[in-house]
């Protein structure tokens, strides 16, 4: 096992002298750090809230060199010589490693572990097509309050189904995607990942927390516009106890996203989204054609065709106040009235004025943050804040199968529903060091077995206790504070190979029971998505 690890090590460093980049940027914090400082300026014209990134976005004139767009590779591959003539068409095979460990003091796991090893293929051809596929097999233990939800729900924290538990819960992971540049102005592609919409840490739109899916997108960009469509296939798990893919039960969305640069310093994003389960009580609807139209407005479809599928509209707004300096948000509905909503401005303004309140279908999220780069002149060293709130029930269906979810994750906020969240960054980037301490505090009502309260999306929102009173963060009252530390080191760029360091402290209080958790953590990792611990 060792040897086949140095092995794979060495065949990655020597991959890497014949091969560029892909055209894609990882949808990871620590990659991505650079590319989000280079986006906040004013007289950028991409648009940062579609993710991931591709490199084309920061090809314009005199936004940074070619030289210093990409990473470059650090010790040791960046001592390994070679040949670096380009070509027209080059293939690569590189590493993907897990090979971490922790240590916990003050929950039942006094240790944890994240093993992992597989490969990644890359093939680039021009700046026209460009294919990769990675696949790994795991093997990890979870710290005590990771572990409750691993068990409960059948999932890892990046959202993947284990297969099996032996010394350790045991899952593989598959994905990757085939682009290609059709002209100046589109890019297609087909694959098994992740997508993001947003400006921020969170996404109350569409986020990276679920786990891989199968989708095909189209990408327009025409003049200040850019336009995204995703046809995606997901899985529900939650009611079947197989662990077997073929198993489950097949559940489909189409998401639109317009965003138009309106100025230099704004950015607005209409956002889109329809879900619908495979299988009905009449027919089996597969992918449903009526949405297979890039350019239309779902609710027009859905009367005209008298479904019942589960809807969602949103907003995203960038305001770049500044170079380096950025305020954005979001607004997510899922259903609304506006009778019932002046009713909960009312009551605020007044209490005891209105007899009803708190209607449970006014189902809507938000969130509002800022960003900074290069403060005080430190090239690299930046500062985040954003809140986070959604009301109870949001993303949820009457059939939860038809719910904003995928494989027992929500594809919006980790949390679900009905909770508020403030989160706070200190970021530094320098080369090839990334370095954050963070403070992640949430506050969620949770439902108990007899009375739902609408956190969990995976609920019916039929089983409600009553029409109205429902307030954000109501039932069982959970607070969570999350203070962590952690340093990276990029060895291999093209698959963010990384050496890591952290050290976290999670404090909660849960049915007015406090408990207190202290981790520290170290490896070396490939991490090409967001893995949300700071729960």
């Amino acid at each position: 096992m060792v040897y086949r690890f140095f092995l794979l090590i060495f065949l990655g460093g020597q991959c890497f002298i014949l091969f560029s980049q892909s055209n894609k940027v990882f949808l990871n914090r620590d990659f991505e750090y650079r590319y989000q400082s280079l986006l906040s300026k004013k007289n950028v014209k991409s648009h940062d809230a579609i993710k991931p990134y591709v490199y084309s976005d920061f090809t314009q004139p005199g936004l940074v060199s070619d030289s210093s767009l990409y990473y470059q590779p650090g010790f040791p591959v960046n001592k390994m010589k070679g040949d670096k003539v380009q070509h027209e068409a080059r293939l690569g095979f590189f590493p993907m490693l897990n090979l971490g460990y922790g240590l916990s003091n003050g929950d039942s796991s006094v240790s944890y572990s994240d093993l992992g090893v597989g490969l990644s293929a890359l093939f680039h051809y021009k700046d026209v097509v460009t294919a990769r596929l990675n696949f790994s097999g795991h093997r990890d233990n979870y710290a005590g309050y990771l572990e409750q939800n691993v068990l409960e729900k059948g999932i890892t924290p990046d959202g993947h189904v284990w297969d099996t538990y032996s010394n350790g819960y045991n899952y593989t992971n598959l994905n990757g995607f085939l682009s290609w540049n059709a002209g100046k102005y589109f890019n297609l592609q087909l694959g098994r990942g992740k997508n993001f919409i947003g400006s921020g840490y969170r996404s109350m739109l569409l986020s990276d927390n679920a786990g891989n899916y199968n989708y095909g997108r189209i990408m327009a960009s025409i003049w200040r516009l850019k336009y995204v469509v995703i046809y995606s296939h997901q899985k529900d798990i939650n009611n079947t106890d197989s662990r077997q893919y073929g198993q489950w039960k097949n559940k489909y969305s189409t998401t639109h996203y317009l965003s138009w640069n309106v100025a230099k310093w704004l950015t607005i994003g209409l956002f889109e989204s329809v879900v619908w389960k495979a299988q009905d009580t009449l027919l089996n609807r597969g992918y449903d054609v009526n949405y297979l139209n890039p350019i239309i407005f779902f609710r027009p479809v859905e009367y005209s065709t008298g479904s019942s599928d589960n809807s969602l509209i949103g907003i995203n707004v960038s305001i770049k106040l500044m170079n380096g300096f950025q305020v954005y948000g979001q607004f997510i509905l899922d259903e609304f009235l506006l009778d019932e909503f002046k009713k909960d401005v009312k009551e605020a303004f007044n209490p005891g004025s209105q007899s009803q309140f708190g209607w449970w279908a006014n189902k809507y999220g938000g969130q509002f943050g800022f960003k900074a780069f290069n403060i005080f002149g430190v090239q690299g060293l930046g500062i985040q804040s954003e809140y986070n709130f959604s009301r109870p029930f949001t993303y949820s269906h009457a059939d939860p199968l038809q719910n904003y979810g995928h494989q027992n994750s929500s594809m919006a906020h980790t949390l679900g529903a009905n909770f508020n969240e403030v989160l706070g960054f200190v970021n530094f980037q320098r080369k090839n060091w990334f370095a954050q301490i963070n403070l992640a505090w949430h506050n969620q009502g949770m439902s108990t077995d007899s009375v739902n309260f609408g956190e969990d999306i995976y609920r019916s929102y039929t089983t409600r206790n009553g029409d109205y009173g429902h307030t954000t963060a109501q039932g069982v009252q959970s607070n969570v504070v999350n203070i962590g530390a952690r340093v990276s080191y990029l060895i291999l760029p093209e698959s963010n190979l990384r050496l890591y360091l952290g050290a976290r402290n999670r404090m909660q209080n849960l049915r007015g029971i406090s408990s207190n958790t202290m981790f520290l953590e170290f490896g070396v990792s490939t991490s090409m998505f967001n893995k949300y611990t700071d729960i």
